[in-house]
């Protein structure tokens, strides 16, 4: 494309983008005019500055309105399992327990088995421990050896929630670890909605207070 003489050919890009943002460059910018093409060239570059703060806004209102989404959407599910974990003794208070498991079992020579339950029986706390040994694998009802069980004072009841203090819920999900003999606890309460009931203590001495309150109760069945 010939040009007028004296004149070097040039482009004009026109792109609207968020309202006022655009970039522009001069037509035809005339030869040995260095004022005329420097403020071509700073329009240009500002316009590129311009864009840059545009796309930074952008970002910055997307990453708010997923904010927003997520905000709302953790309000619908509820406070009852709240992002699908709940801390006990604060989102799950001693009288929303209504059912404990633990159960402990290995399939080492000889095979073992051992059941914890706290659980609502009408209006009693109840406690119960089963025991099976020897025989094949897996251990079945006719294994076991001992077992009993026995209500509950309000004081046990209490020493038994105060063990689960500072735990965990988190919904189930399946384990498909091989020979992993647990201990598997279930802790089913009001608001678990069928599925949050995934328990795991705070600490290895909670757990071992835990399982020091079984024996003695254990032996008072």
């Amino acid at each position: 494309m010939e040009t007028p003489s004296g004149l070097v050919e040039g482009i004009e890009v026109l792109v609207p983008l968020w309202g006022s943002c655009r970039v522009q460059a001069r037509l035809n910018t005339p030869v040995g005019q260095d004022k005329v093409k420097s403020r071509g060239t700073r329009k240009l570059e500002n316009s590129g500055v311009h864009m840059k703060r545009c796309w930074k806004k952008l970002c910055a209102a997307t990453q708010i309105a997923s904010a927003a989404v997520f905000i709302v959407l953790l309000a619908g599910a509820g406070t009852d399992c709240l992002a699908r974990q709940a801390l006990v003794g604060t989102d799950v208070r001693m009288d929303d327990v209504t059912d404990f498991y633990y159960t402990y079992s290995t399939s080492t020579s000889p095979p073992h088995y051992q059941r914890y339950r706290f659980y609502i029986n009408g209006k009693e706390r109840m406690f119960y421990h089963e025991t099976r040994e020897g025989g094949g694998w897996p251990q079945t009802e006719k294994d076991i050896t001992e077992s009993g069980s026995r209500p509950l004072s309000e004081a046990e009841w209490t020493e038994f929630f105060e063990c689960l203090k500072g735990g965990i819920v988190k919904d189930r999900v399946e384990h498909l670890e091989d020979g992993d003999a647990g201990p598997w606890l279930f802790l089913y309460w009001k608001g678990d909605h069928g599925k949050c009931q995934e328990f795991f203590f705070a600490s290895p001495a909670a757990r071992f207070a835990f399982e020091e309150l079984c024996e003695r109760l254990r032996k008072g069945c």
